[in-house]
């Protein structure tokens, strides 16, 4: 069952994700290319689901899971909804509380999609190197960002963020 803190990982798609997601697996074949857009799962109201916090193409914002059905998997639990499968990652060992992942989350709501982060996310995966950090985000920037500001980050502060790093910790626990 989702729980607030948790990590949602939608299911692949588009043409980005099956470059990128070739990519990342010719580097790191631990990752299974099945997850690609990531959110964080705030609270649960009755009348409209899980309210979340994910970076899209319009920024930061808060959007509704909605309903959805669970049926488990090896790796973590898997579900559906009206938008796409997804998986929850339970990436926190404590108890997160809703007021303090909006008090996280505040300063980051309407920052801009930060689009060259995967160019940057594509020529570290090849050659290494440092980050660019800005106050602009992608999905997994995002997750990431709030992680480390909830003290369990996922990748030290000067490597981009993959996909691969969050599903593969995941997976683990």
């Amino acid at each position: 069952m989702i729980k607030t803190g948790d990590i949602i990982v939608f299911e692949g798609r588009g043409f980005l994700f099956r470059v990128l997601g070739r990519l990342l697996k010719w580097k790191r074949p631990d990752y299974d290319r099945w997850g690609w857009h990531t959110a964080i799962a705030i609270e649960h109201h009755n009348r409209k689901g899980w309210m979340i916090a994910e970076a899209l193409a319009g920024g930061v914002q808060y959007s509704w899971l909605g309903g959805w059905s669970i049926m488990e998997d090896h790796r973590t639990y898997a579900a559906t909804t009206l938008r796409r499968q997804f998986r929850i990652v339970s990436h926190f060992t404590r108890h997160i509380y809703a007021t303090e992942l909006r008090r996280a989350i505040a300063d980051s709501i309407g920052c801009k999609y930060d689009v060259w982060a995967y160019l940057g996310t594509a020529w570290q995966i090849l050659f290494g190197g440092g980050r660019w950090i800005n106050n602009r985000y992608t999905c997994w920037e995002f997750v990431a960002h709030i992680s480390r500001k909830l003290g369990k980050p996922i990748q030290p502060l000067m490597k981009y963020p993959n996909i691969a790093d969050l599903m593969v910790k995941g997976e683990k626990k």
